[in-house]
């Protein structure tokens, strides 16, 4: 085949594309309608009828947590116990003794002593304890720290513990501040 001939040819199958890409755009035909079939739908019908009625599920969520939202409490409770930097959270509470308490005021204040026997004063709100309680009340003869723990469903539960005031009996023998040797009660002046 020669060259030209080559040409005609393509030229001419160009021509034929262009010619058929200019004809009119027809609409594409509508698809077929379902066909229905009512004697099966029936007999679905009927068998779903002897069973009974199918079992549709609800979800209830009262009383469960939404593992999709975050709580602020719990994260709170969290943030806080591990935030505590005060001296007082470096003992557990059952290491600290209730040793004074002022009241009578709007304000009343009470002194805990460590196991060392360094005392501290606290007011409502201060933090104490390890697991980062706040005294959330003072009494003539007690203090209650409320501590606050995230139980494994989410709820925030709050523990009061409840700090006495020691009384004599366990009281340590006193001692005479001038000389700083124990006094003897029954040694007299």
């Amino acid at each position: 085949m020669s060259a030209m001939r080559k040409l005609g040819l393509l030229m001419g199958s160009m021509a034929g594309m262009w010619l058929a890409g200019c004809g009119e755009d027809k609409p594409a035909p509508a698809p077929p309608a379902p066909i229905v079939r009512k004697a099966a739908a029936s007999a679905g019908a009927s068998a779903a009828a002897e069973k009974g009625p199918a079992y549709v599920y609800s979800y209830n969520p009262t009383g469960k947590r939404d593992p999709f939202r975050a709580t602020a409490v719990a994260s709170e409770v969290k943030r806080t116990s591990s935030a505590c930097d005060e001296p007082l959270c470096q003992y557990e509470l059952d290491q600290l003794t209730l040793v004074a308490v002022v009241t009578g005021d709007s304000n009343p204040i009470a002194m805990v002593e460590d196991s060392g026997g360094n005392g501290y004063l606290v007011k409502r709100n201060t933090r104490i304890g390890k697991q980062g309680g706040r005294v959330t009340q003072i009494l003539r003869d007690s203090i209650t720290v409320t501590e606050l723990f995230t139980a494994p469903d989410g709820k925030v539960v709050s523990n009061p513990v409840s700090l006495g005031v020691k009384t004599d009996k366990e009281a340590e023998n006193p001692v005479d501040l001038l000389s700083n040797k124990a006094f003897n009660k029954d040694s007299s002046p």
